[in-house]
């Protein structure tokens, strides 16, 4: 795949962004009332933005082929990425057939990623982070498109704050990165409080249970598992569509940035664990823990990354 395809893929929508002009405007990159939301996220508050779903396949599949291209296929760092899934079989052994399927066949691209670690889910805001910033300086001319990128080569944020990519200083009118991490709980609550004052009428049986009764309820029981035919549902689809899915209950619960600690209820938990908690202490990859990322544009100083 061509980088610059690639890049266009995993970056849609920011492209539509308005564009700035950093010789000419007053506050390009230099002020964070001024930016745009990051790929896939809702504003919540002043220079805080959650993404909208959960991280997807495909997306994690993008992480997965970046890290092949630069570093090689056998490179720690491209096997670093790559989920555990095994999780299933380990789950239940009749849902062993998705370890060869979920994660790769392209019917469940838009579906959670699952069987991550919580180190792995802090890379991948980390690589986000670089990513997305690389994209917007392409586009404003800051620096220029390398197809041909390589594990001595490739860009990072600090490289270009630091004048070592492509041996250019950075530009005087930009002074803020795109900063991608796991939330915290104190941002988990402030989100939902968020989505609750604007939805305040979807937060009602149909937003908070449709996912339970499918899944969790059906699935623990084992008489049943032969019944269903997908145990996790698309990203944007199990509940209304409305600023953010799958927040509070169901489909995946979502690493958090707290140690061993994930956010809301998965479609493995009972209905009691769902409805009355909203952590759960966590240290390994399962099959229904996946994430999602906050963002903020954060000021670049030299002990920053």
């Amino acid at each position: 795949m061509d980088m610059r395809i690639f890049l266009g893929i995993i970056l849609v929508g920011l492209s539509a962004c308005s564009k700035y002009n950093i010789e000419k405007s007053k506050s390009p990159l230099t002020n964070p009332a001024y930016f745009e939301n990051g790929p896939g996220t809702v504003l919540v508050d002043s220079n805080f933005y959650m993404d909208q779903t959960e991280i997807t396949n495909f997306n994690w599949l993008e992480y997965m082929y970046w890290t092949e291209k630069i570093f090689g296929y056998k490179s720690p760092e491209h096997l670093e990425t790559i989920p555990d899934t095994t999780v299933w079989s380990q789950y239940h052994q009749s849902l062993a057939p998705y370890e060869n399927s979920y994660l790769r066949h392209p019917a469940y691209r838009n579906y959670p990623v699952v069987g991550i670690s919580q180190k792995q889910a802090m890379n991948y805001s980390r690589w986000r982070s670089n990513r997305v910033f690389e994209f917007i300086l392409i586009r404003e001319g800051a620096i220029e498109y390398n197809p041909n990128q390589t594990k001595d080569s490739y860009f990072t944020i600090h490289k270009y704050f630091s004048g070592k990519y492509q041996n250019k200083s950075p530009h005087a009118n930009i002074q803020y990165y795109p900063q991608y991490a796991l939330p915290n709980y104190m941002e988990w609550q402030k989100s939902l409080s968020y989505f609750e004052d604007k939805n305040r009428e979807l937060i009602t049986k149909h937003c908070v249970d449709a996912v339970t009764s499918i899944n969790s309820l059906e699935l623990n029981e084992p008489d049943s598992l032969g019944q269903i035919i997908d145990p996790l549902l698309p990203v944007s689809v199990s509940c209304h569509k409305k600023v953010f899915y799958d927040m509070l209950r169901g489909n995946v619960a979502e690493w958090s940035r707290e140690p061993n600690t994930t956010l809301g209820g998965g479609w493995t938990d009972s209905l009691s664990i769902i409805m009355n908690y909203d952590t759960q202490h966590q240290t390994l990859p399962s099959v229904q823990t996946g994430m999602r990322c906050v963002m903020r544009w954060v000021k670049w100083t030299d002990s920053s990354q």
